[in-house]
């Protein structure tokens, strides 16, 4: 699914003027003769601009351009000035001058809008200045997407053709800081204004985002199928809570079995099959993503795993192997791959197009997607001793050419993500856009446009994500919406369930269990199982890590033996944030079921005793 963007473009702002600047060499006091020269940008003319971006409270933004062209010597003057321009929908244009108004020429095309301005009188003389304003509004350089404003500010297409080139932008107070500013500036977080020049432009330009979580409300069908003769268990993946996002599972029709989290943290739901059926099961939810990653510690057993080297992560191949000696940090093994590998627009549109892995890539660098930038990054990371995995999901995006969606199957998206030890967190980075992009910063901060389905780090393969489970090639099983906050309403529900007696032997261990079902929308996490019981005056505690909604968890209690002549009721409390139950347990040498036993029996037998006996006394009666 593409959805609107916001990156419109670069900004091709170039000096195709001077290409023809005339040439003035002075014959007499009063004549001149004119040449072009094409080499007059660097030679003959210094070019500073200063441009202000006022974002409106309308919605649009106001831009005042101030360009000053210096001439450098007494023998050439600029006729013209091109603006080539990727900001699109440019309104209530005006130039001008001290001399007046500025003609000009305006053509748009797809994603490029190109102005030429005709100057009406010339600046001449070394060290003259030619100072003129440029003023128009656009819709496209801010955008309002669900609860996030985003601002895009294309960058410049050859920096070296300006002396100097300064942009301050200034937004309502009621704005908030920025969650996200590419490239990364530091600010006041109660800025209204920031200010940014020549080299923090560049040529991937300004991208901030205000707002500090984005909203998703998305739709999945799942198509499953048995084609065996006898019933079978299966599974599919749901799009899981993360350091990055929170999920609600708003509905999942029909109900699994149960909902467990892998040790990648994926929320696996089970089903049961019967023999040749077909099934298919319809979820809706919502997703809260957010700018930074909350804290995820990894145990060192768990990053062993995500050291090894798989299939498509050739971790012990030679030459990647090689790459490692060099590149020692997230951030070298990023921009090796960023650098060295080149997008294959043509490889979506073939349509078969087999995942190649990290070996292949390397030595094929130039036929590559977005799970070929992943594998590479993974392979190359893991060699280097730095945790890494890979990440398939939704990304949002309305610019295939910058940010492209590589995954065919409803249009997703891969990006790995690497352990950062400093931060104690799984960091995601994206070495594809910052490759598509033209150098868009996706390693210091990513954005609110990646919303993660699965992740892969014990298999390079598995899980599926939603929108890979097909019945018909050619099916829409994934839509993905921008939502609102007010509609993002997590509701935590459980039941308690147990099998505690309500009588046991006294002098023996007890053990039991509790069962926790997450019936609410969002996932149980970091939550404390208590159980309080007169067997103990100490409580037992459970710490539990994640249950996804619609999974359970069964948790073992132990009490220990009574005294053997013990004849009394103990009472246990089970206790999990606000839900309690309260259970009795009756405990005697003779357990009150043993004791209706066995006292039943014996008035059974005695009534029996008797019956017989008197039958027996009237057979003896003499008549």
């Amino acid at each position: 699914m593409k959805m609107a963007g916001c990156f419109d473009g670069k900004l091709y702002l170039s000096l195709q003027g001077l290409k023809s600047v005339i040439l003035l060499i002075i014959i007499t006091f009063l004549s001149y003769l004119f040449l072009q020269n094409s080499n007059a940008q660097s030679k003959n003319f210094q070019v500073s601009i200063q441009s202000v971006y006022t974002v409106m409270p309308d919605d649009f933004t106001h831009v005042v351009q101030k360009t000053y062209v210096k001439n450098l010597t007494d023998f050439y003057y600029m006729p013209s000035y091109n603006l080539t321009s990727g900001i699109k929908d440019i309104r209530n244009l005006k130039a001008n001058s001290l001399s007046g108004s500025i003609p000009f020429e305006i053509s748009q095309s797809e994603d490029i809008t190109a102005i030429n301005f005709t100057f009406p009188t010339r600046v001449i003389g070394k060290n003259k200045e030619n100072i003129f304003n440029i003023n128009f509004d656009s819709s496209s350089v801010t955008r309002k997407s669900g609860d996030v404003l985003e601002m895009t500010i294309p960058g410049l297409a050859n920096p070296s053709d300006f002396y100097s080139y300064d942009i301050t932008i200034n937004v309502p107070k009621d704005f908030g800081g920025p969650s996200i500013i590419k490239p990364f500036k530091a600010f006041d977080s109660n800025a209204t204004q920031y200010t940014f020049n020549k080299n923090d432009i560049g040529k991937s330009g300004i991208y901030m985002i205000f707002g500090k979580a984005q909203f998703y409300r998305f739709n999945v069908v799942y198509h499953i199928s048995n084609p065996n003769l006898f019933p079978v268990k299966t599974e599919i993946a749901l799009p899981p809570s993360t350091n990055y996002q929170d999920i609600l599972i708003k509905s999942l029709k029909p109900e699994p079995i149960d909902v467990y989290e892998d040790s990648d943290g994926n929320w696996l739901a089970l089903y049961t099959l019967g023999p040749q059926k077909k099934q298919n099961i319809n979820l809706t939810g919502m997703a809260k993503i957010y700018s930074s990653p909350k804290q995820e510690f990894l145990p060192t057993s768990k990053r062993l795993t995500y050291l090894e080297a798989k299939n498509y992560w050739e971790a012990n191949d030679p030459s990647i192997k090689k790459l490692s000696e060099t590149l020692k940090t997230p951030r070298e093994v990023y921009d090796f791959v960023v650098n060295k590998l080149s997008y294959n627009f043509d490889k979506i549109s073939i349509g078969n197009n087999p995942r190649k892995g990290a070996k292949k890539t390397l030595a094929n660098p130039d036929y590559s997607v977005c799970l070929e930038f992943t594998d590479l990054f993974v392979a190359i990371a893991r060699t280097a001793g730095i945790p890494a995995r890979s990440v398939e999901g939704f990304a949002y995006t309305d610019n295939s050419k910058l940010k492209p969606l590589s995954l065919v199957k409803d249009i997703l998206h891969a990006w790995p993500q690497y352990y950062d030890d400093v931060k104690k967190t799984w960091v995601m980075v994206d070495p594809t856009w910052g490759n598509t992009t033209g150098g868009i910063d996706y390693f210091d901060s990513l954005d609110l446009e990646h919303f993660a389905f699965v992740i892969k780090g014990v298999d390079s393969s598995y899980p599926i994500p939603a929108g890979g489970y097909k019945d018909k090639q050619a099916s829409k099983d994934v839509e993905v919406l921008f939502a609102k906050q007010e509609d993002f309403d997590p509701k935590t529900s459980v039941v308690l369930t147990d099998d505690i007696p309500s009588s046991y032997l006294s002098g023996l261990p007890l053990s039991a269990h509790v069962k926790i079902k997450n019936t609410g929308n969002t996932a149980i996490k970091n939550k404390k199982l208590q159980v309080i019981s007169d067997f103990s005056s100490e409580p037992q505690n459970f710490n539990i890590d994640s249950i996804p909604p619609y999974g359970s968890k069964s948790y073992e209690v132990k009490f220990g033996a009574s005294p053997l002549l013990t004849n009394r009721a103990y009472q246990v409390k089970i206790l999990l944030e606000g839900t309690s139950i309260n259970r009795k347990v009756n405990v005697s040498i003779v357990p009150e079921k043993i004791f209706l036993l066995t006292g039943g029996g014996i008035f059974v037998a005695i009534i029996l005793i008797l019956t017989i006996s008197f039958k027996t006394r009237r057979l003896s009666v003499p008549r």
